[in-house]
């Protein structure tokens, strides 16, 4: 890192490239920063602290475009929200900058390398305060969409993934129940469960079912299930298991 040499600061690597990166006026800058930042060890990047990782939140929203910067900074978080029960966890959920929200546009990228650790990220957020990601999810304008659209992934990594995140959402809460029912999910998991082989086809099959199963253990959604005719496939596919 050239631009450190010289440099007689008693911080860290890590303290003096958050200040290059609150204080850049250049895309280039920026992704300069952001590049050395992700050649730190873990166990420095860990002592970015919270007001760190703010910064981090709010270049990543002010820069939502720039593939190059978004890859770098889903880098970053996948690396300091590693840890159950971590504080960044706390701070990613409960920043202005709602990390949640951001992750959910982030899902509607193509690229593989930003759609899913965004689906990890949410996952791990989830996983932390199921009730304050799930309440952001539902009042963004197309969240759950952009959940359920996931689940059309031609990658299989980023499909299951992303499987895995809404059979835990629609676990956790009813109103994510309805609102899942009312998108075409449930065209998709049977799509999906023929895909895998049917019902002696594997565990995203199972995976698949249960989510179902959760979807219309809610009257709504149950109603919105049967105006679909899923009913009867629905009934047969289960009555194939051995």
């Amino acid at each position: 890192m050239s631009w450190l040499w010289g440099k007689t600061s008693s911080e860290s690597p890590v303290s003096l490239l958050l200040q290059r990166l609150r204080t850049c006026t250049t895309l280039n800058d920026k992704r300069e920063a952001l590049l050395h930042l992700t050649e730190q060890p873990p166990s420095e990047l860990l002592q970015i602290g919270g007001d760190g990782l703010v910064l981090v939140l709010q270049t990543l929203s002010e820069n939502l475009g720039d593939q190059e910067c978004v890859k770098r900074l889903l880098e970053l978080l996948l690396v300091v929200t590693e840890k159950p029960h971590s504080t960044f966890r706390d701070i990613f959920i409960q920043a202005e900058v709602k990390g949640p929200n951001l992750l959910l546009v982030l899902l509607r990228s193509a690229d593989f390398y930003i759609r899913f650790p965004a689906v990890q990220l949410l996952t791990r957020l989830l996983e932390h305060n199921s009730e304050s990601v799930i309440q952001q999810i539902l009042t963004e304008p197309n969240g759950v969409a952009s959940l359920v659209d996931v689940l059309d992934d031609p990658r299989e990594r980023v499909r299951n993934e992303g499987l895995l995140l809404l059979k835990a959402l629609v676990s956790h809460n009813g109103e994510m129940r309805k609102l899942v029912s009312f998108t075409n999910a449930l065209e998709k998991l049977f799509r999906t469960i023929t895909d895998e082989g049917g019902p002696g086809g594997n565990i995203v099959v199972v995976d698949c079912l249960e989510v179902i199963s959760n979807v219309v253990s809610d009257d709504v959604a149950l109603r919105s299930f049967r105006e679909m005719r899923c009913g009867c496939c629905y009934c047969s596919l289960v009555g194939r298991f051995p």
